[in-house]
């Protein structure tokens, strides 16, 4: 109270927007990289992190393929899995 009778409040603001989008991306790469280590090999992912440029390796009568095909889970829900293998051979 000051020497007209008027309360007076003394605080600390503290702008945390950017400690909020920190928080936000780092939970976003947390997100990202779990995906990531689910559908590859854990070595392949760290390297896939350490360098997304070239992660080709040789391995002889091998073909590895990461694609997304548009209507893919729908056409092969009803598919044998033989029938899967035909239809990507064909592609």
């Amino acid at each position: 109270v000051d020497d007209l009778g008027s309360k007076q409040f003394v605080g600390f603001i503290r702008d945390v927007t950017i400690q909020k989008s920190l928080l936000l991306a780092q939970a976003e790469r947390e997100a990202s990289d779990s995906l990531l280590y689910n559908i590859l090999p854990e070595h392949i992912a760290k390297r896939l992190k350490e360098d997304p440029s070239h992660i080709a390796d040789l391995y002889n009568n091998t073909t590895i393929l990461f694609a997304d095909i548009v209507g893919f889970t729908d056409r092969t829900s009803v598919m044998s899995p033989h029938d899967v293998v035909v239809m990507l051979n064909d592609i």
